[in-house]
């Protein structure tokens, strides 16, 4: 984690380089008072997990999460797409986003050479962003779909829920005979697993 930002009200940002910083924040992601949003609350919490060896307390909403549930139509909802289409605002991570693209694969990206005022531009801008977004979907979620019996609202909470146990799954995994399902894997006579796992 090389930078990190934080909005309280979409109007306003604060961003930091990381580094130094980890107890501070780790304080701020315990605290119950604190309500915490974020654009993929489930890589957040994940993150902060595995890396800062910290659950967040109080989850309240996910934007991404959310997008998905206003609108399922594939490839809208990331914060980029959302933010260009409700607001216009279509360059704000044009300049950052090299040095956030890796050459290949899973190689690492160049963030630790880009400037220093362009990735704390770049990280108060997507937190400020997420903000204002988590606002307007909260609003929207108590309206849209309302039919006399559920708003839009009750779905995404099923949601929210679901995603965070998702995090305790991954991070917890499951055993599994890794002997016996290669051996399934190669036995010509069981095409059926064999299968199954070629178009996993």
């Amino acid at each position: 984690i090389v930078y990190s930002a934080f909005s309280r009200d979409g109007k306003e940002a604060f961003a930091f380089p990381f580094p130094g910083n980890e107890e501070l924040w780790k304080t701020v992601l315990r605290n119950k008072e604190i309500p915490k949003s974020a654009h993929n609350m489930k890589f957040e919490e994940l993150w902060s997990r595995e890396i800062l060896d910290t659950e967040v307390q109080n989850w309240v909403h996910c934007s991404m999460l959310c997008a998905h549930v206003l609108d399922d139509r594939s490839d809208i909802t990331s914060l980029k797409f959302q933010i260009a289409c409700r607001y216009g605002e279509l360059n704000f991570k044009n300049d950052s986003d090299p040095f956030l693209k890796a050459p290949h694969g899973n190689d690492f990206n160049n963030i630790r050479k880009a400037p220093l005022d362009l990735m704390l531009q770049r990280v108060g801008d997507d937190a400020g962003w997420e903000a204002r977004l988590y606002y307007d979907q909260v609003k929207e979620l108590k309206t849209v779909g309302n039919t006399g019996f559920q708003t839009l609202e009750y779905g995404y909470n099923f949601f929210h829920e679901g995603s965070l146990a998702l995090v305790d799954a991954e991070q917890t995994g499951m055993k599994i005979n890794e002997e016996y399902l290669v051996g399934k894997k190669n036995d010509p006579k069981d095409t059926g697993v064999k299968g199954k796992l070629e178009k996993e």
